[in-house]
């Protein structure tokens, strides 16, 4: 890359090579078109870039700051709403000399704002990663209805009407009797009806993505967190201790140990009932009381899982602030250990790379349940 080249160049005089972090931007009109390369006209003016990557539930966003005393940005240059903006984060010689350059693809993101400031003269463009326009999706009210059909097969046929693909990661997809949706957009329904089967949902500029939470909670860690007093006993796994900004929340109220489902069903009043308990659950744990419908007892089973998860996936959580690292991904599980009651393991929920006077991350994470 030409930045690089022109940055090696200027190497220090004892002809080794700083730390060093910068970003590709590229941007392309809206309605489509040629995408074009802006990093040399925008690193004119740039102040900071900063990418929100979110587990579940929320779009993933862009924000970019610039200088604009020239008044470029909101002449000329102005980006226009529904044009796209797409970056990628570099790094050199980041945790050692022999790291070399490693890159992070960011992704594509529809322009959604701008905002500006006039002391300093400066400008927001913020980008989001989701179509704004595509009102099919989000927005047009809808009634129709299934019968005996499974949630992917749904979720396909949203995704094609959309003009989006789907990636669907869920190991059990039951067939359910009857699905209907009454006045509700297409996005409205996916969003309950995957609540309703303990899944999670998120969408972006080309696809509809559906996967199981749990499933990602299981894989094994890409990373730990250890306490900055801690000595490091050399894991194996790459270790983060220079953290910043450390905080931690841990939820007494409305945290269940079991969870009790049980439905009456036909003219004799069946009574179809089940109950999960955690395995780290203790004497003292209240039980979650529900009642749905149900066919059996293994489904009765299966949605006892599903709603005390609901209820305590968000039990512990912690947070951090710590040097950019590509690692740091929402979706990818952690090892949490030198902070006493804190420690395990916990998913990443959401991820912010900053690029201003330094590469720095912040992370969400929540500690992973056993066995549900």
């Amino acid at each position: 890359m030409d930045l690089l080249a022109k940055w090696q160049e200027r190497k220090s005089e004892s002809g080794k090579l700083s730390r060093r972090s910068w970003a590709e931007i590229f941007y392309t009109p809206k309605g489509g078109g040629d995408t074009t390369d802006i990093t040399e006209d925008v690193s004119k003016y740039f102040i900071s870039l900063s990418c929100t990557d979110n587990l579940s539930d929320q779009a993933d966003d862009l924000s970019l700051s610039l200088e604009d005393r020239q008044r470029l940005w909101t002449g000329d240059w102005m980006p226009e709403k529904g044009a796209f903006l797409s970056a990628i984060l570099h790094t050199f010689a980041w945790g050692s000399l022999e790291d070399g350059e490693k890159s992070m693809d960011l992704g594509r993101f529809e322009i959604d704002g701008f905002s500006g400031t006039e002391i300093p003269t400066a400008v927001q463009i913020k980008a989001i990663s989701i179509l704004s326009d595509n009102t099919n999706l989000r927005e047009t009210k809808k009634s129709r209805s299934w019968d005996k059909i499974q949630l992917q097969q749904i979720a396909n046929d949203v995704a094609e009407e959309n003009g989006l693909s789907l990636f669907w990661d869920v190991d059990e997809d039951p067939e359910v009797d009857h699905v209907e949706q009454s006045d509700e957009s297409d996005l409205e329904m996916l969003q309950r009806l995957c609540k309703d089967a303990g899944h999670a949902l998120k969408v972006t500029i080309e696809q509809i993505i559906i996967f199981d939470e749990y499933k990602y909670e299981q894989k094994d860690a890409t990373l730990r967190v250890l306490h900055p007093e801690e000595k490091d006993d050399g894991s194996g796994l790459e270790t983060i201790q220079k953290i910043e900004d450390f905080h931690f929340e841990i939820k007494t109220r409305e945290v269940y140990g079991s969870c009790h489902v049980k439905h009456q069903q036909g003219k004799e009043k069946e009574v179809i009932e089940a109950t999960f308990t955690a395995p780290d659950a203790d004497g003292n744990s209240k039980t979650l009381h529900v009642k749905e419908s149900v066919k059996d007892e293994n489904e009765a089973l299966r949605l006892a899982k599903k709603r005390l998860r609901e209820k305590n996936k968000d039990a512990v959580t912690i947070g951090f602030r710590t040097l950019g690292n590509f690692s740091l991904a929402a979706g990818n599980t952690v090892m949490v250990e030198g902070f006493g009651k804190l420690d395990g393991k916990y998913i990443i929920t959401k991820a912010q790379h900053s690029l201003s006077d330094g590469f720095r991350t912040s992370v969400d994470m929540r500690r992973c349940l056993d066995g549900y």
